[in-house]
């Protein structure tokens, strides 16, 4: 018999694409700066590749090459307002060391921490705000990024 299993049959030999390169002299090349990427892009949500590619204004929304882009947001983040930072940065869910995954954390509660007399918060990071009233914004662009003394990992924190 020739029977095949269905992860023979889903296999696919295709090969991968090779990275768009510029068509012409000064055309706009996205790329993420390498203090960014060794930093932020390694615990961002919108990390997409394992390298750091330049990629071409009209290969960002290619279907063929939308495994070789660096970023899922590459036309929106904004790597290079700040030195080392990205504007556009998210967390990935459970990331060690800040408020949005301390067990005192609470966007319901006055100061968005349920520690009372909690300790003096410090930015470890810059990234969005998602937009909205000021609450919002003030809850995600500075509060989940931040981290105070009283940091205490809830349940969802992965081991490091």
């Amino acid at each position: 018999m020739n029977q095949i299993t269905i992860d023979e049959l889903l296999k696919t030999n295709e090969p991968k694409p090779e990275p768009p390169v510029a068509r012409t002299e000064g055309e706009k090349v996205y790329t993420i700066p390498d203090d960014v990427w060794n930093t932020r892009c390694m615990v961002c949500t919108h990390k997409h590749s394992e390298e750091n590619i330049p990629i071409p204004l009209w290969a960002l929304d290619k279907a063929q090459y939308k495994n070789l882009i660096t970023c899922r947001i590459m036309r929106l983040c904004k790597p290079h307002d700040v030195p080392g930072e990205c504007m556009s940065f998210a967390p990935k869910f459970g990331l060690h060391g800040i408020c949005d995954s301390c067990e005192h954390n609470n966007y319901f509660c006055e100061g968005f921490c349920m520690k009372p007399d909690h300790g003096e918060q410090h930015r470890v990071y810059y990234g969005t705000d998602y937009g909205g009233d000021a609450r919002k914004i003030d809850y995600y662009s500075r509060h989940v990024l931040s981290v105070c003394d009283d940091y205490k990992p809830n349940q969802f924190v992965k081991e490091e």
